[in-house]
């Protein structure tokens, strides 16, 4: 069986607050998709950085974008902004180096 992709996408406002509802609406998200204990804590970890830098930086609209490979064990985090431009990709992954 082919592995499917699994996506999540939340809008925010663009607030000093966004980057804890980002955590808040991820956090289960990832638990659905079987991360555990110090996977889902780097992936918060990167979420809150990249949609700090988003709010802080960039042009509203501010978009969240979680994708994975079921039972792929990665998770690849994206914040987009209101500019046509795409955003590179950051992959998290679990445990620290």
């Amino acid at each position: 069986m082919p592995s499917q992709w699994c996506v999540f996408e939340l809008p925010l406002e663009h607030r000093p607050t966004a980057p804890a509802a980002a955590r808040h609406a991820a956090r289960p998200v990832l638990a659905f998709w079987g991360l555990e204990g110090e996977q889902v804590y780097d992936t918060l970890l990167v979420i809150s950085e990249l949609v700090t830098s988003a709010i802080t930086h960039a042009v509203p609209s501010t978009v969240l974008h979680l994708q994975t490979i079921q039972a792929g064990g990665r998770v690849q985090v994206r914040v987009s902004d209101g500019r046509p431009q795409p955003i590179p990709a950051t992959w998290a992954s679990g445990g620290r180096r």
